[in-house]
């Protein structure tokens, strides 16, 4: 496969382009979720901790730092 040089460039800026909007996409929805940080894991009156999965999904589309985390109990919702 040959490609002239311009055509290359070319298509190089698209893609910086194109992963740029996807940084700001990834940021802007970081910001909005950063409130919603808070409800990942709560805290019981006895002491222990539930995550809240829904959270904790919507967290992990951007981040994968919660691997291994330690909580007593998982919230997964209403499942039916």
């Amino acid at each position: 496969l040959v490609m002239n040089r311009d055509r290359l460039q070319e298509l190089l800026q698209i893609l910086k382009k194109e992963e740029e909007v996807r940084y700001l996409d990834c940021k802007k929805s970081d910001n909005e979720s950063q409130s919603s940080d808070d409800d990942l894991i709560l805290e019981n009156d006895d002491g222990s901790t539930t995550l809240v999965y829904d959270s904790y999904l919507e967290h992990q589309k951007y981040y994968d730092d919660m691997k291994h985390i330690d909580v007593n109990f998982i919230d997964f919702g209403q499942l039916a």
